[in-house]
């Protein structure tokens, strides 16, 4: 029995549930192994795994034939249905051949499609729905060797792709130009999507937004970037400046850079959540940075970018780090200047891998400047 199907069964039982109707592009992704490509379209409301103690069937429109045999994982049953019958009468015609009608469904509530619910509930007045959208990110947090590939591979190509972008760039591009150049390297080192990309971390009014503006002499770049592979996630932030600053302000760089390696190096399988986060603010204070006012720290990563274990001031006391789990960790401070960075770091009881960070960030960037990234060899 595979990691997720045995964490699966065993939210089954935990639960008391007869059955879990999963259907975001996360779970579909876990519980099956297919990463349903979205286009415009969207897994919800037309794809879904229903899993029984006994069954595991993945209901799907034809279209996705033959796609979804290149990667789904052995042991899942899958069941087209044809236009024109809706995917909502596939489902319901499906739970009923499943003796489900009176059963207790486990489901994302937070996202299930008002259509799909009331469907369900109109057909079979005895069924009844629990929300365990915490629970299905819970069971997905420690990660298979399979899922480490992926983030890994997603990280790398972040990496790599800044690291290029950034050498080849110079005072004088545009924030467009610039933006081109990033999702082109990103893409180009083996990114299957951009998930997104802020040039301006810190201004939340025009932090995604791409201006025909001429990068200029002095300016300081916060760029955040969000890829996937095979649907897992990386996302990586560095701090850029268009020509060379001031001591101070790479003195500033340079303290929270260690800082940062510090934290991420220090996390260990079975410390807290929160426990994280106040060993952050020590080091921090060890490093004189008191004046960091953000109350954030990080969060969990996979087939979601935040993966429920948040690393900040209100984390769950009682929630612990498991091992081969992953976590971004994005710090920043505001004195002398806004400067932010962010990593993702594999949690493992033997050493830690910062699997975004294989070259040597520990400097203030320059545009221009080549970042030298070892191959996975090296």
């Amino acid at each position: 029995m595979t990691m997720v199907e045995e964490h699966t069964d065993s939210l089954l039982a935990e639960l008391g549930l007869d059955a879990i109707l999963g259907y975001t592009r996360a779970t579909l992704r876990h519980l099956s192994g297919v990463d349903l490509p979205v286009a415009g379209w969207g897994a919800e409301e037309r794809t879904w795994v229903v899993w029984t103690p006994t069954r595991r069937i993945l209901l799907s429109p034809d279209w996705y034939d033959p796609y979804i045999f290149d990667s789904v994982r052995d042991g899942i049953d899958v069941r087209f249905f044809v236009h024109p019958q809706w995917p909502v009468d596939a489902l319901v015609s499906l739970v009923g051949e499943l003796g489900l009608g009176s059963a207790r469904i486990g489901a994302e509530v937070e996202h299930m499609p008002m259509a799909v619910a009331d469907a369900l509930r109109r057909e079979f007045p005895q069924v009844s729905f629990r929300g365990i959208d915490t629970e299905l990110t819970r069971i997905r947090h420690e990660k298979t060797p399979e899922e480490a590939v992926n983030l890994l591979l997603a990280s790398q190509a972040l990496e790599r792709g800044l690291a290029d972008a950034i050498a080849e760039s110079a005072v004088g591009v545009t924030e467009r130009e610039f933006a081109h150049r990033l999702c082109e390297a990103v893409v180009h080192h083996g990114a299957d999507t951009v998930s997104w990309l802020a040039l301006r971390w810190g201004d939340d009014a025009l932090r995604m937004a791409f201006r025909d503006v001429p990068i200029r002499p002095e300016e300081l770049i916060n760029i955040e970037m969000g890829c996937t592979v095979n649907g897992y996630f990386g996302d990586v932030q560095r701090m850029v400046a268009a020509t060379p600053v001031r001591a101070e302000v790479s003195d500033a760089y340079r303290k929270m850079q260690s800082t940062h390696l510090r934290t991420m190096m220090g996390i260990r399988p079975g410390m807290t959540s929160l426990g994280v986060y106040e060993m952050y603010l020590a080091e921090m204070r060890e490093a004189g940075l008191e004046d960091w006012t953000s109350y954030f720290l990080g969060h969990a990563i996979g087939l979601h970018p935040h993966e429920h274990h948040l690393l900040w001031a209100e984390s769950d006391p009682t929630e612990v780090v498991p091992e081969n789990s992953f976590y971004s960790l994005e710090p920043a401070i505001t004195t002398p200047v806004l400067i932010s960075v962010e990593d993702t770091v594999r949690v493992m009881s033997s050493s830690n891998d910062i699997i975004s960070s294989h070259g040597d960030w520990s400097e203030l960037v320059i545009l221009g400047q080549r970042i030298v990234i070892p191959d996975a060899a090296d």
